[in-house]
C-alpha cells in the first residue's frame, strides 16, 4: 500500500506543472499562439500611432506657425486702425493691405487644413481596412 502511494506521490510531482493530456496541449498551443499574435497587433499598431504622430507634428506645426504670424499681422493691422487718428490715404492703404494679405494668409492656412484633414481621414480609412483583412484572414 505504502509503495502504490508513493509511486503516486512521485509521479503526481514530475508531471506537476506540466500539461499531460492532447486537448489540453491544444488549447495550450492556441492560447500561445492567439498570445504572440495579439502582441505582434500591438506593437504594429504602437509603431502606426507613432507614424501617425509624427506626420502630425511635421505637417501641423508649420500651419501653427503660419497662424501664429497671420495673427501677429491682424493684430498689428488692428493697432494701427486704432492708433490712427487722422484720415491719411497712405495709412489706409497700408492697413487695407495688411489686412489684405493676412486674408491670404488664413484662406491658405485653411486649404493646407483641410489638405492635411483629408491626408488624415485617408490613413485612418487604410489603418482601418488592414486591420479588417487582418481579422478576416
Amino acid at each position: 500500500m505504502f509503495g502504490g502511494l508513493a509511486t503516486w506521490f512521485s509521479s503526481r510531482r514530475k508531471t506537476s506543472g506540466k500539461i499531460g493530456t492532447s486537448e489540453a496541449e491544444t488549447l495550450w498551443a492556441q492560447a500561445q499562439s492567439m498570445r504572440e499574435m495579439l502582441l505582434a497587433e500591438k506593437n504594429k499598431v504602437e509603431q502606426q500611432r507613432d507614424r501617425l504622430i509624427d506626420s502630425q507634428a511635421n505637417q501641423v506645426l508649420p500651419l501653427l506657425a503660419a497662424i501664429n504670424d497671420t495673427l501677429m499681422q491682424l493684430g498689428a493691422s488692428i493697432a494701427l486702425v486704432v492708433g490712427h487718428e487722422e484720415k491719411d490715404v497712405t495709412t489706409n492703404r497700408r492697413i487695407e493691405d495688411a489686412l489684405s494679405q493676412a486674408g491670404r494668409s488664413l484662406t491658405e492656412i485653411l486649404r493646407r487644413l483641410e489638405a492635411h484633414n483629408g491626408t488624415v481621414q485617408a490613413q485612418k480609412n487604410q489603418a482601418a481596412a488592414q486591420l479588417a483583412d487582418q481579422d478576416q484572414g
